[in-house]
Order: C-alpha cells, then sequence, then structure tokens
C-alpha cells in the first residue's frame, strides 16, 4: 500500500489472497476442495467465503495461502506468494509492507485521520 501526496489516500498494491479470487477458487476446486461460507442457522451461511475438504467441514481456512497447513494443502491451500513488481516513483511520500489484518488496521486509521 502507498499513500498518494496528491490524494492523500492509501493506494494497494495486491490483491487479497482471499478462497473467493476467481483464480484462488479455481485452484482448490481443480484440488478437490470446496469455497463455501461457515454454514450457520437454516438458510443463514456466516463470515467470508472458506476452503473446506470435499466431504469434511475441515479446515474453514477464509485465506487461499498459508504457510504449513497439511490439510489445507491437499485442496489447493499453497503456500507460493504471489509476487508483484511496482516501480516506486519520487511522488510516493510513504510504502507500507505487511500483511492483510495489519493493511485493513491502518485502513481504519486513515478513515480517521
Amino acid at each position: 500500500m502507498h499513500l498518494s501526496p496528491d490524494t492523500s489516500k492509501a493506494v494497494g498494491l495486491s490483491e487479497d489472497q482471499k478462497p473467493d479470487n476467481p483464480l484462488e477458487k479455481r485452484r482448490i476446486i481443480e484440488a478437490g476442495g470446496r469455497v463455501e461460507p461457515l454454514p450457520g442457522p437454516p438458510n443463514e451461511d456466516l463470515g467470508p467465503m472458506r476452503v473446506w475438504l470435499t466431504e469434511v467441514d475441515v479446515p474453514g481456512l477464509a485465506m487461499s495461502r498459508s504457510v504449513g497447513d497439511k490439510v489445507a494443502k491437499t485442496v489447493g491451500v499453497t503456500a507460493v506468494p504471489e509476487i508483484q513488481k511496482h516501480r516506486i516513483g519520487p511522488d510516493v511520500s510513504h510504502l507500507t509492507n505487511c500483511t492483510m489484518i495489519v493493511c485493513i488496521f491502518l485502513a481504519l486509521c486513515v478513515t480517521f485521520l
């Protein structure tokens, strides 16, 4: 994410690696997994889309890339990072490299500045 000096707004430089991303979802389904939300009360699903085994409601992972999850790996969750290149010019005043949860927190902070 970077802050544009002209607009003072955070600009994301990557996409979240979530199971409902079409490319991530395709990889998971092709590996035999399911992408569905957490089942809730009748006719009500809870939370974000998650990765599940074909016939069993595990692991319930809400991300499509993870390090060390041996169960999720069997259904297409990968530890391979997505790498992007960006040219950073003199107009960029700040650059923050962080995990998704930190970016969510920073976005909330920027909202209140």
